[in-house]
């Protein structure tokens, strides 16, 4: 069987790449990367590795925490790989999200009862905005690829 061809539609895109293949009868079916990248997994590959290179392999894909196929799908696709945050940053994000709404909460009670309360209103909704950004660049900060 001869290798898919690929037609780049926009090279920004990857997902707008289209691909032919060839069907029996010598009939030509167009998918998507997207779509030829979900179908069924039926290809296996056998690699050998020195002992350090699977050493580092090992520990990446520990520190990524998703399986050894998913690791070497993401490095074929040039997907980053991030490694994953302990398991106490999803509590702590979680709690940071309900101190979010809490504050919400709070500013809209006081913006229903009093006008001259506004002042006060609009420092909790600073403080629920820099929590926001306090979230955003924990995220970002430690979401890094792995090296």
């Amino acid at each position: 069987m001869a290798p898919p061809k690929f037609l780049p539609v926009d090279n920004k895109n990857i997902c707008s790449i289209m691909c032919i293949s060839t069907l029996k009868g010598g009939r030509y079916k167009i998918k998507t990367v997207e779509e030829k990248l979900n179908e069924k997994k039926s290809k296996q590959i056998l690699i050998r590795l020195t002992p350090y290179e699977y050493e580092l392999f090992e520990h990446k894909v520990k520190r990524a925490r998703i399986t050894k196929s998913s690791f070497i799908r993401k490095v074929l696709r040039n997907e980053e790989i991030r490694e994953a945050p302990p398991y106490e940053f999803h509590e702590f994000n979680i709690e940071l999200k309900r101190i979010g709404t809490n504050l919400n909460q709070i500013a809209r009670q006081l913006n229903a009862n009093d006008p001259e309360e506004r002042p006060a209103i609009t420092e909790l909704r600073k403080l629920a905005s820099d929590m926001y950004d306090i979230l955003g660049k924990i995220q970002d900060e430690y979401f890094g690829p792995i090296g």
